[in-house]
């Protein structure tokens, strides 16, 4: 996978295209997770989850609290 910039990091649109990798990134992780199992896991509602593996831009929390929980899940 080609690494994106940082936003803010001096290059065009990078923005838009870190959060697009940001999702795909998290809806690789959650592999058959139901938006359901991952709202239990994080503490999100099942919309908000659906949202940000969507098209919405994930809060820090949620991503802090998915890292957090799919870490545990695996172990």
């Amino acid at each position: 996978m080609a690494s994106t910039p940082l936003p803010g990091s001096g290059s065009r649109d990078t923005s838009g295209r870190w959060h697009a990798a940001l999702r795909a990134r998290l809806r690789e992780a959650a592999g058959n997770s139901t938006f359901q199992e991952i709202a239990r896991r994080t503490g999100a509602h099942p919309e908000t989850v659906r949202r940000y593996l969507g098209r919405g831009i994930p809060s820090a929390e949620f991503v802090a609290a998915f890292a957090e929980r799919s870490e545990e899940h695996t172990s």
